[in-house]
């Protein structure tokens, strides 16, 4: 290596033994000789060097041999078979790659002790299997099972880098940018890829999980890692929630068994806000003295809240005698979307949601989207829609966010569950006074009628006012017209009174009529004073 020149076929390696005039088995060394620099490397396999064929390169295999021997023998072949091809692959890859040819001898002993050198590295997937199921991880049993699935897609991610397994020095935040690469890319024959939502979400969990081996990876490349930024979601996932008269009509549904069950814990959670997880624990919950809130630990958070219960809880709650059924989560969405069907929660809604890497939007019906965290979605939407107060129903919900924090960290759970029991008196005091107004359909079919026959009345008592007035009227010009009263001068007096007559002076005398008919006529004819 002297004067830098290295050539392919004096890249050489053979076998040699230990002790070759000995008479007991002896170890069997690779000699390789890289550009005038020779070293041995233990194969860990032994042969009698008796049984030793040089020329060849290989322990003897024959007849003569005992059955032991030839057992024996048969492994150290297979081992230099072994290290023969390693050796090759190791050739291929320096000529490849010159600028190694300092560090050649290096990567020759990762070529030949790949195994050994794998099994002192730590898998990192068990160990971090290991971490997520470890009683000393303390999160919730969702939140671990979602770890579970995500390290599972990065399983299938490994099995495509042609390693034996993920050791920790493999991992940084380029590994995590090409893991993210390789999620955009179809997982089926069908041509089937991962929304930019869950491409998102299952970096945003690898990230937190890798980051627990901080010591195995290095405080450096941790950090790394919690500042790459995951890919940024395309669509927004459409939500939907519940309306009141859609709880009581998913309520008072008719259903026996399971399917009741199921139904009567989701509108329990649509009553109380709460995480599914926290239902499943709910009976761990203590009731107030006077049965009107219900305090429970949140799983998730651990922490402690108040809850107000209405009617319907109550009554729910009774009814199991406060343990209530607990059935699996996939178990509990399957069966209320059956539920939601049957009770005919059929309202359209547009359902926005990527497909194939595009957003899509479709008219679908309410209850194909019916899921246990609907409830606490539908809990908080409608009470902010009869407008009480944000922070007073996070108080009851439990959200933590830094942001809400900021903003409402003065109010306690306990306060918040007396205001919404407030509300929730006055909602029902209000409900009763509208009750006490109610008309059924008879009563407004008889008001209607009398309101009618009033109409009627009001009009002819009014037409008799006016015939009674026109009446007089006629009979007051009559009056005066017989006593001789200028009729020039009655007909000025009627047109200034606005008298609803009119005096006509024709050839056969003076006619009085009504000025809004031509039918009603009244002719005075004057008489001689000799008649």
């Amino acid at each position: 290596m002297n004067n830098g020149q290295v050539f392919f076929s004096e890249i050489k390696a053979y076998f040699n033994l230990r002790k070759p005039k000995g008479d007991k088995p002896t170890n069997i060394y690779l000699v390789v000789r890289i550009g005038g620099v020779q070293k041995k490397y233990v194969t860990g396999v032994k042969v009698y060097p008796a049984q030793w064929n040089m020329a060849k390169q290989e322990a003897i295999l024959n007849h003569r041999l005992t059955e032991l021997d030839l057992y024996n023998n048969v492994i150290v072949n297979n081992r230099l078979d072994e290290l023969r091809l390693r050796f090759l692959d190791f050739k291929c890859y320096i000529c490849n790659n010159p600028k190694l040819l300092d560090k050649a001898h290096t990567i020759m002993k990762e070529y030949l002790y790949r195994d050994e050198i794998m099994e002192k590295k730590e898998n990192a997937l068990i160990w971090y299997r290991k971490a997520v199921d470890a009683p000393s991880c303390n999160i919730a049993d969702a939140t671990k099972q979602n770890y579970i699935t995500k390290l599972k897609i990065l399983e299938g991610y490994v099995r495509t880098l042609n390693v034996d397994y993920l050791t920790f020095d493999m991992i940084n935040a380029r590994f995590l940018k090409d893991f993210q690469d390789w999620l955009f890319i179809p997982y089926d024959d069908k041509g089937n890829i991962r929304s930019t939502r869950t491409i998102h979400n299952t970096i945003v969990a690898i990230k937190t999980i890798l980051c627990w081996a901080d010591e195995k990876i290095g405080k450096e490349v941790c950090r790394e890692i919690k500042e790459f930024k995951p890919t940024k979601v395309r669509q927004e996932k459409t939500k939907v929630v519940l309306t009141d008269e859609e709880i009581t009509q998913l309520y008072k549904a008719k259903l026996t068994g399971k399917q009741k069950e199921i139904r009567d814990v989701f509108i329990l959670q649509c009553e109380m806000g709460q995480r599914f997880s926290d239902m499943c624990n709910l009976n761990n919950g203590k009731l107030s003295e006077d049965g009107n809130t219900y305090t429970i630990v949140q799983q998730k958070t651990m922490q402690q809240v108040t809850i107000p219960l209405s009617d319907v809880a109550k009554q729910i709650l009774s009814s199991y005698n406060y343990s209530i059924p607990v059935y699996l989560l996939d178990i509990t969405d399957k069966e209320l979307k059956k539920i939601a069907k049957e009770a005919g929660l059929n309202r359209e809604v547009l359902i926005t949601k990527e497909e194939k890497g595009r957003p899509a939007t479709n008219r679908e019906p309410l209850w194909k989207h019916i899921s246990s965290h609907l409830a606490r979605r539908s809990f908080v939407t409608n009470w902010l829609k009869a407008g009480l107060d944000s922070h007073i129903i996070k108080g009851v919900t439990g959200h933590k966010t830094e942001e809400a924090f900021k903003r409402y960290d003065k109010v306690s759970s306990e306060d918040a569950a007396q205001v919404m029991l407030k509300a929730q008196k006055k909602n029902i005091e209000s409900s009763l006074q509208l009750k006490e107004h109610e008309l059924t359909i008879q009563e407004a079919d008889v008001f209607a009628t009398t309101i009618s026959t009033l109409q009627k009345t009001y009009k002819q008592d009014v037409e008799k006012v006016k015939e009674q007035r026109l009446d007089d009227t006629l009979n007051m010009v009559a009056s005066l017209m017989e006593n001789d009263v200028d009729t020039h001068s009655i007909a000025k007096a009627v047109e200034k009174a606005d008298f609803r007559v009119s005096i006509d002076n024709g050839s056969m005398g003076s006619i009085i009529m009504r000025k809004d008919t031509k039918k009603r006529q009244v002719k005075f004819e004057k008489t001689d004073e000799a008649e």
